[in-house]
């Protein structure tokens, strides 16, 4: 068990599910995002809130899914509980974890929202051969690593291949 591991009791279950979504060949395209498992008890100390979400309460999941809609890597979001982070900040250490798993020279491409966006992230990946596209917030490109001009402060796409 590690330490502060608040999904102790199923991690054995959770490992072995998460290795047979590992066992489906994954598509040459995928999406990172989160979802939303809905949960309003009281027992959870990782029950979040996401306004805006169709079911705004419950346990939030990173996933990486084909086009299909096939999930193929995932990782429960624990509140607090994984405080090293790398410079790339919760987001990339996020996108990495669920592209750990990818081969490289297949030709993968990611697509993710301006949350998980970031320079750094996309020169991590294009080492490993991944091509990613992602919208992008103007604070989380650093002038002197300026890929593009953007037209405002509206998210605008960005795409490196």
């Amino acid at each position: 068990m590690k330490a502060g591991d608040r999904l102790w009791k199923l991690r054995l279950w959770l490992e072995a599910f998460r290795q047979n979504c590992l066992k489906v060949t994954p598509e040459e395209v995928n999406s990172i995002d989160e979802m939303m498992v809905p949960y309003k008890g009281l027992t959870s100390g990782i029950k979040q809130y996401m306004r805006g979400k169709p079911h705004a309460w419950g346990f939030k999941i990173w996933a990486r899914t084909g086009v299909c809609g096939i999930l193929h890597d995932f990782d429960i979001y624990q509140v607090n509980v994984s405080k090293c982070q790398s410079e790339l900040g919760l987001s990339g250490d996020v996108v990495l974890k669920l592209t750990s798993t990818l081969q490289m020279g297949n030709n993968y491409k990611i697509f993710a929202d301006n949350f998980f966006t970031s320079t750094g992230l996309i020169k991590k990946l294009l080492e490993r051969d991944i091509h990613y596209t992602g919208t992008v917030r103007s604070g989380r490109l650093p002038g002197s690593i300026m890929v593009c001009e953007l037209v405002s402060d509206v998210a605008t796409s960005v795409t490196l291949l």
